[in-house]
């Protein structure tokens, strides 16, 4: 058993058709079958349903279903180990798998890919959104290469380069008291109740801290699991929230992002990595390609 033979069952699973898997795997169908019968002798057992007579679909059996996922998971791990024996050759190619968290993805990364294109145009970029525990997690396993992320993280295995400051607004809908002001103040928010994140988000430990040191509190009567179903309500006239101001570049009617008169509760936006990850020039590169952006 060896990856050629994981990439011929993955290629047949796909196509369900011994001709079509035969072309991309760019054998001769004979070829193709013998292989995959050397492979259940080898596995005894069987790994695909033949059609009857006539009928030249193939199919996984049970096993077989169980089987491919894995070669699927060793293929990727085998592409893994050529991308990263091609970054140590050249820092500047291969594939970078790079992630960033919900409230900044969405609004951050169709910016910044042009900018990181141009700059870096032999490296593929693969785009990871989640929140920050896990990326924090994936960073830290080798499963990403680096990250966007609220600074600090106290996680003492990364390095942590400050690229932006990220300032919040206070998001209200049409009508509120506050709609028409220009800006608002602590005292504006100290009596209101904020509809909030998820537990998981930094979004929401960032707006929670801010609430305890403005003396507004939390709307617990709902939690969104996104930030633009949280938008969304407050178009509905559901209550008030902090927004990013990346966020807030993308308006939506009926809500207005006023900006506070002054010490804005703000966030740091950083690209962090594992030194072990990816070598100091190419976050040089990166950090470079992230500030030349004229506007975030």
């Amino acid at each position: 058993m060896n990856i050629r033979d994981l990439k011929y069952i993955v290629v047949l699973a796909e196509t369900g058709n011994m001709s079509k898997a035969a072309d991309i795997c760019a054998v001769t169908q004979p070829t193709l079958s013998v292989q995959l019968k050397k492979l259940e002798d080898f596995l005894d057992i069987t790994l695909f349903h033949r059609g009857d007579k006539g009928d030249k679909r193939i199919t996984p059996t049970k096993t077989g279903y169980d089987i491919i996922a894995s070669a699927r998971k060793i293929l990727a791990e085998a592409e893994n180990i050529k991308s990263v024996a091609d970054r140590a050759r050249d820092p500047f190619k291969g594939d970078f798998r790079i992630g960033a968290f919900p409230t900044l993805a969405p609004y951050f990364f169709p910016k910044i890919l042009p900018y990181l294109q141009e700059a870096l145009p032999d490296l593929k970029f693969f785009l990871f959104e989640d929140k920050t525990a896990r990326l924090i997690d994936s960073l830290l396993a080798g499963k990403i290469d680096a990250a966007f992320l609220a600074l600090p993280t106290e996680v003492s295995e990364l390095t942590e380069i400050p690229l932006f400051t990220d300032p919040f607004r206070l998001a209200v809908y049409e009508g509120h008291p506050l709609y028409e002001k220009e800006a608002v103040t602590d005292e504006d928010v100290r009596e209101l109740q904020l509809l909030l994140l998820e537990e998981g988000h930094c979004l929401r430990d960032q707006a929670l801290e801010y609430c305890a040191l403005a003396g507004g509190s939390e709307n617990t009567e709902y939690r969104a699991g996104g930030f633009e179903t949280l938008r969304e309500m407050i178009r509905l006239k559901n209550g008030v929230t902090l927004a990013p101001e990346i966020a807030s570049n993308d308006p939506k009617p009926g809500v207005r992002y006023l900006p506070f008169k002054a010490n804005a509760p703000e966030r740091i936006i950083g690209l962090c990595f594992r030194k072990a990850n990816i070598p100091n020039i190419l976050a040089e590169r990166l950090t470079e390609s992230v500030k030349s952006l004229e506007s975030l």
